[in-house]
């Protein structure tokens, strides 16, 4: 494809203003060092999580319903014959099994949140740490079939506490083990595989190569996911930064069998390659994935934004001609690549998100470990600087450039 000649523009307003995290103003723009910033985004996690715990996820609350092997008489120490009687509480302390390890801590394994949040939630509880290495953590994985770290293992003790009977929404974030509870990793964000072998199979799988000093950013999203083109947005300034020392790589969440299908959400009769608002999202998709692959990442985020700031998923057919041609790309080439290989380049992209557990957009990993932190353009330059074995200088001092109150939060999926 022909590079662009013209410079990317100002990006111009969102056609929708819900599609685009709200621009803070210059009074809102801080300076400051990355161990406060890690402070500041600490406390947004620890917020998220106690959220999460006290109201339960809606979505993973009811997919693992059916494999809950407890009803409401245990999970809230009452019985169907109790009527309204509160059952007994108690301060008594239990203990909570911590595993994890060292080497994870900065890329996706650190338990500290969670246990403030615990501790919080459950004054009582005592700290277990327990290396996954050692004698002790290879049989609890192998004994409570862990899969990912950090994972928190509950004595049975907690059920008593007065937190867990006021509160019966936490039920939903345990699954029931043989001394006591293990807390879900689907509450916990956890993505760190337990096993190392395992590990080593994952990132082979992916293409991640660790040790090299060149983080792999891998971000999912919908061209029309107004969450995802938040991400975009966030991910761009991190690019143009860190650009020399790693690698971004954009990929699309594909669906298979979705709604109703063919013609209007699928781009083939089997309904393997769909996309949620659309077949104009989808198309969308596979032209950004073209510009991609034979224009690269300076002209993707550059096509990508104007985009998302001048069409929509139902205008997008028609609306992306003029913004490619008055961004000096090949506009047939872009074509010729949709009609040739698009659905290939979907296809390669279903089967890596399937293989990350990718299930909306946003979803960014980071040398093959999901993102969970602050979706801002000093969030990921946080998580992509941590990744470095030794960083570049532009990971020395990080911007907040965004008031926290204002970070992007939500997903489509």
């Amino acid at each position: 494809m022909v590079k662009h000649t013209k410079k990317h523009s100002s990006k111009k307003e969102s056609h929708e203003t819900h599609h685009h995290a709200t621009k803070p103003k210059k009074s809102d723009v801080i300076s400051i060092t990355k161990t406060q910033l890690w402070t500041v985004i600490a406390a947004i996690v620890v917020l998220a999580v106690i959220l999460f715990l006290a109201f339960g996820n809606v979505a993973d609350s009811d997919a693992d319903d059916a494999d809950d092997t407890t009803g409401t008489d245990d999970t809230t120490g009452t019985d169907a014959g109790e009527g309204t009687d509160a059952p007994a509480t108690t301060d008594a302390a239990f203990k909570v099994k911590v595993l994890t390890l060292d080497e994870c801590k900065t890329t996706g394994c650190d338990p500290t949140p969670i246990n403030q949040v615990t501790k919080q939630l459950f004054p009582s509880a005592e700290f277990v740490s327990v290396d996954a290495n050692s004698a002790e953590g290879k049989q609890l994985i192998e004994e409570y079939d862990i899969t990912y770290l950090p994972a928190f293992l509950f004595e049975e003790d907690v059920k008593s506490t007065d937190a867990w009977v006021t509160t019966p929404e936490l039920a939903g974030s345990f699954d029931v083990v043989a001394t006591g509870l293990k807390l879900k990793a689907s509450a916990t964000g956890a993505s760190y595989f337990a096993d190392e072998a395992v590990r080593q199979e994952f990132f082979e799988s992916v293409g991640v190569t660790l040790g090299d000093n060149r983080p792999q950013i891998d971000f999912f999203v919908m061209s029309y996911c107004p969450y995802g083109n938040q991400a975009e947005e966030g991910l761009e300034p991190a690019y143009q930064l860190l650009k020399d020392y790693a690698e971004f790589n954009p990929k699309y969440v594909i669906y298979s069998n979705y709604q109703s299908g063919y013609p209007t959400y699928c781009m083939d009769e089997e309904n393997v390659i769909c996309s949620m608002h659309g077949m104009g999202e989808l198309n969308q998709d596979i032209r950004e994935a073209c510009v991609a692959k034979y224009n690269g990442m300076d002209d993707w985020f550059t096509f990508a934004l104007e985009m998302n700031s001048k069409c929509t998923a139902q205008n997008a057919n028609t609306c992306w001609e003029p913004v490619a041609a008055d961004l000096g790309f090949d506009v047939e080439a872009i074509k010729t690549c949709e009609a040739d290989e698009g659905k290939d380049l979907m296809l390669a992209d279903k089967t890596l998100g399937d293989t990350m557990g990718v299930r909306g957009s946003p979803s960014v990993f980071i040398d093959g470990v999901k993102f969970n932190g602050a979706r801002t353009a000093s969030g990921y330059m946080a998580g992509i600087c941590a990744a470095f074995d030794d960083a570049p200088a532009a990971c020395d001092d990080i911007v907040l450039d965004i008031a926290p109150t204002e970070v992007p939060s939500g997903a489509c999926g």
